[in-house]
């Protein structure tokens, strides 16, 4: 079942809402139409994956999609600055410390189809969101990718799987956030969207 949350902790959007328990896919022309409406000041779509690894050790990822990238531009740092374009990514404070890395470091992004080495931009303030049954990124732990980082660790994906990087990464699009315009109650709004 898809679930509404309302979201905190310095992240810059108010709700989240899981599709097929955070598994996706998402059907982005039905969201696109449900969320054109007043009261919406954007909204995008992330893939969460706890497939990809930074040096070697599995990391709770949320990856960029459609419009989410612009969204999380306003994420809180505890220093540096929130990642952008393929060649930074974005850590919690717990996984700096447990990957012993800070701003400026080098790492390597992994997946099953690929890698690649990319700065740590900046300690990042992760919502509290995950697959069901799987490791969840929190306030200090995960990792935050831009749409471009997620896609050029998917080189090899059209070999092994049929589907470009894009494609890839699009069809395990399963979070949904949206941004509302001040004063908007986010229970309200849930209520309002229904079914």
């Amino acid at each position: 079942d898809d679930r509404a949350l309302h979201v905190g902790h310095g992240v810059p959007f108010d709700l989240a809402v899981l599709g097929n328990a955070g598994y996706g896919p998402v059907d982005r022309e039905t969201i696109a139409a449900d969320l054109d409406r007043p009261g919406v000041d954007g909204w995008g779509l992330a893939t969460l994956t706890g497939n990809l690894t930074i040096d070697g050790e599995t990391v709770p990822i949320l990856a960029g999609r459609e419009g989410f990238d612009a969204l999380v531009a306003g994420t809180s740092v505890v220093d540096g600055h929130v990642p952008t374009g393929a060649d930074e990514v974005g850590v919690g404070a717990r996984t700096a410390d447990d990957l012993k890395v800070g701003v400026g470091d080098e790492v390597t992004i992994g997946s099953p189809y690929g890698e690649h080495q990319v700065e740590v931009s900046g300690i990042v303030v992760l919502p509290t969101v995950g697959p069901l049954e799987s490791d969840s990124t929190s306030v200090g732990t995960g990792a935050l990718l831009p749409a471009p980082l997620l896609e050029a660790t998917y080189v090899g994906a059209e070999e092994a799987t049929g589907m470009t990087p894009v494609e890839l990464a699009d069809v395990s699009a399963a979070l949904v956030v949206v941004d509302l315009a001040p004063g908007v109650d986010p229970q309200a709004f849930v209520d309002d969207l229904g079914e």
